[in-house]
Formats: structure tokens, sequence, C-alpha cells
């Protein structure tokens, strides 16, 4: 598979005439058995890889439920501090370092 054996942040392909925050809301459910509000967009980019380009928007969400890995996925909690030691694709790079720099974090444990 494509990029098997990476982590990578819950989400998925956008079906036709559906919206991110539904196509989120969908993934959630269908990876996780859990539903989400979706806020505000947090990060896009593009990335090409040598079979494909990828266009990816990453978002602020809120959890309804606990998560549950429904598709054979290990799933784990990380502290910002350690994402930059786990392996992850290279489009999720630039937002690896936007959530572990001081000045981001503290932006996206704001409230609103």
């Amino acid at each position: 598979m494509h990029l098997a054996g990476l982590w990578e942040f819950p989400g998925g392909k956008i079906h036709p005439a559906e919206s991110h925050a539904d196509a989120l809301r969908r993934e959630m459910r269908e990876e996780l058995e859990t539903d989400v509000d979706v806020g505000a967009l947090v990060f896009e980019t593009t990335h090409t890889y040598p079979d494909r380009t990828v266009a990816l928007y990453f978002y602020q969400c809120v959890l309804k439920q606990q998560p549950r890995p429904l598709l054979g996925q290990d799933m784990q909690w990380a502290k910002r501090a350690a994402l930059a030691a786990l392996e992850f694709p290279p489009a999720d790079k630039e937002l690896i370092r936007l959530l572990t720099s001081t000045s981001r974090a503290s932006y996206l444990h704001r409230e609103r």
C-alpha cells in the first residue's frame, strides 16, 4: 500500500459533492467509530509523490466520543513534542513542524 507503515492523521478522499467537513466526519466514523465537530482549517498543502499528487487539508476537530480503530490499524495518542520522532509521510512534514513549534502549539490550544 502507498505509505504503509507510516503514521497518518485520520481522513481520506473527498467524494463528489461532499464538503471537507462532511468528508472528515464520514472518514472519522469509518476509520475510528467516532464523530467530530470540525473547526478551523489549520494547514493545507499539496505534495507530489512519484506516482501521485495529493492535496491535504488539516482541520482542528473536537472528538464527540472516544475513538476506536475499526480497520485493524494501530492508533496512539501522542504529545506534540513526540510527533517529530514518529514516521509520517513526506506530505505531513510541514504540518508536524508547525504543530511542534511553540507559537503554533499555543494557538492550537486556544479555545473559542
